[in-house]
């Protein structure tokens, strides 16, 4: 899948959004291409060279502020006539919670063998379907608000206001479903707990280097 990342070409962050966004494309899209916007102060040929760009892609991502841009707009309202991926990054919210995206979309694709780029899609496959529900599910036990899963997703508001009822639904109802989000879950869980060991062994390995080396560490209060 080949991505392009768009944002507001006028915001002096643009280019370090850009580099974060690619960080947190590549935990979702294993296989993309990021490609980034080209940049130019006159807004016709911004328009003109990221439209050509679009048409070697599969999917753009709009970074933060992208609305607060005619241009961008533009290049927005091309991407859906052209039935093309939309990725909305929701304001700066996103980033608080990319951790969390990522970490249920590789357990899904972990325990039922689904990836992000196919359960965001159109499709309305069994398996697809059910791992959108699961999603949602996992996001919102989470923190994740509905507006930032709206966008994630790429579903209507009144799509994913109702996914609240289908899910409890499908989990009191459904065996096959009930067991595939027991898996996610399981699979989210062992994902958190392995970070988790991670970080407590490379903190007891830096403070062991300092102390080898003389150093004393202090803990600041604040």
């Amino acid at each position: 899948m080949v991505i392009l990342i768009i944002n507001d070409p006028a915001d002096p962050m643009a280019q370090a959004k850009g580099i974060d966004a690619e960080r947190f494309i590549k935990k979702l899209f294993k296989r993309a291409t990021i490609i980034h916007q080209l940049y130019s102060t006159n807004n016709k040929e911004y328009v003109i060279f990221n439209a050509a760009l679009m048409y070697d892609c599969d999917a753009v991502f709009l970074l933060s502020n992208w609305i607060d841009s005619v241009p961008a707009m533009k290049l927005s309202r091309l991407a859906h006539d052209l039935g093309m991926k939309v990725i909305t990054a929701p304001d700066d919210e996103w980033n608080n919670y990319a951790e969390i995206i990522s970490g249920v979309s590789v357990a899904i694709e972990k325990a039922i063998g689904v990836s992000f780029d196919s359960f965001t899609s159109k499709s309305r496959n069994r398996k697809l379907y059910f791992a959108r529900l699961i999603f949602y599910s996992i996001c919102t036990m989470n923190g994740i608000p509905l507006s930032v899963i709206e966008d994630i997703l790429n579903r209507h508001k009144s799509t994913v206001s109702r996914l609240p009822l289908t899910v409890r639904d499908e989990l009191n109802l459904n065996k096959e479903f009930s067991s595939l989000h027991r898996m996610v879950e399981e699979a989210y869980k062992e994902g958190l707990l392995t970070e988790f060991a991670l970080e407590k062994y490379w903190k007891e390995r830096i403070h062991q280097a300092v102390m080898k080396k003389g150093v004393k560490m202090y803990q600041c209060s604040t």
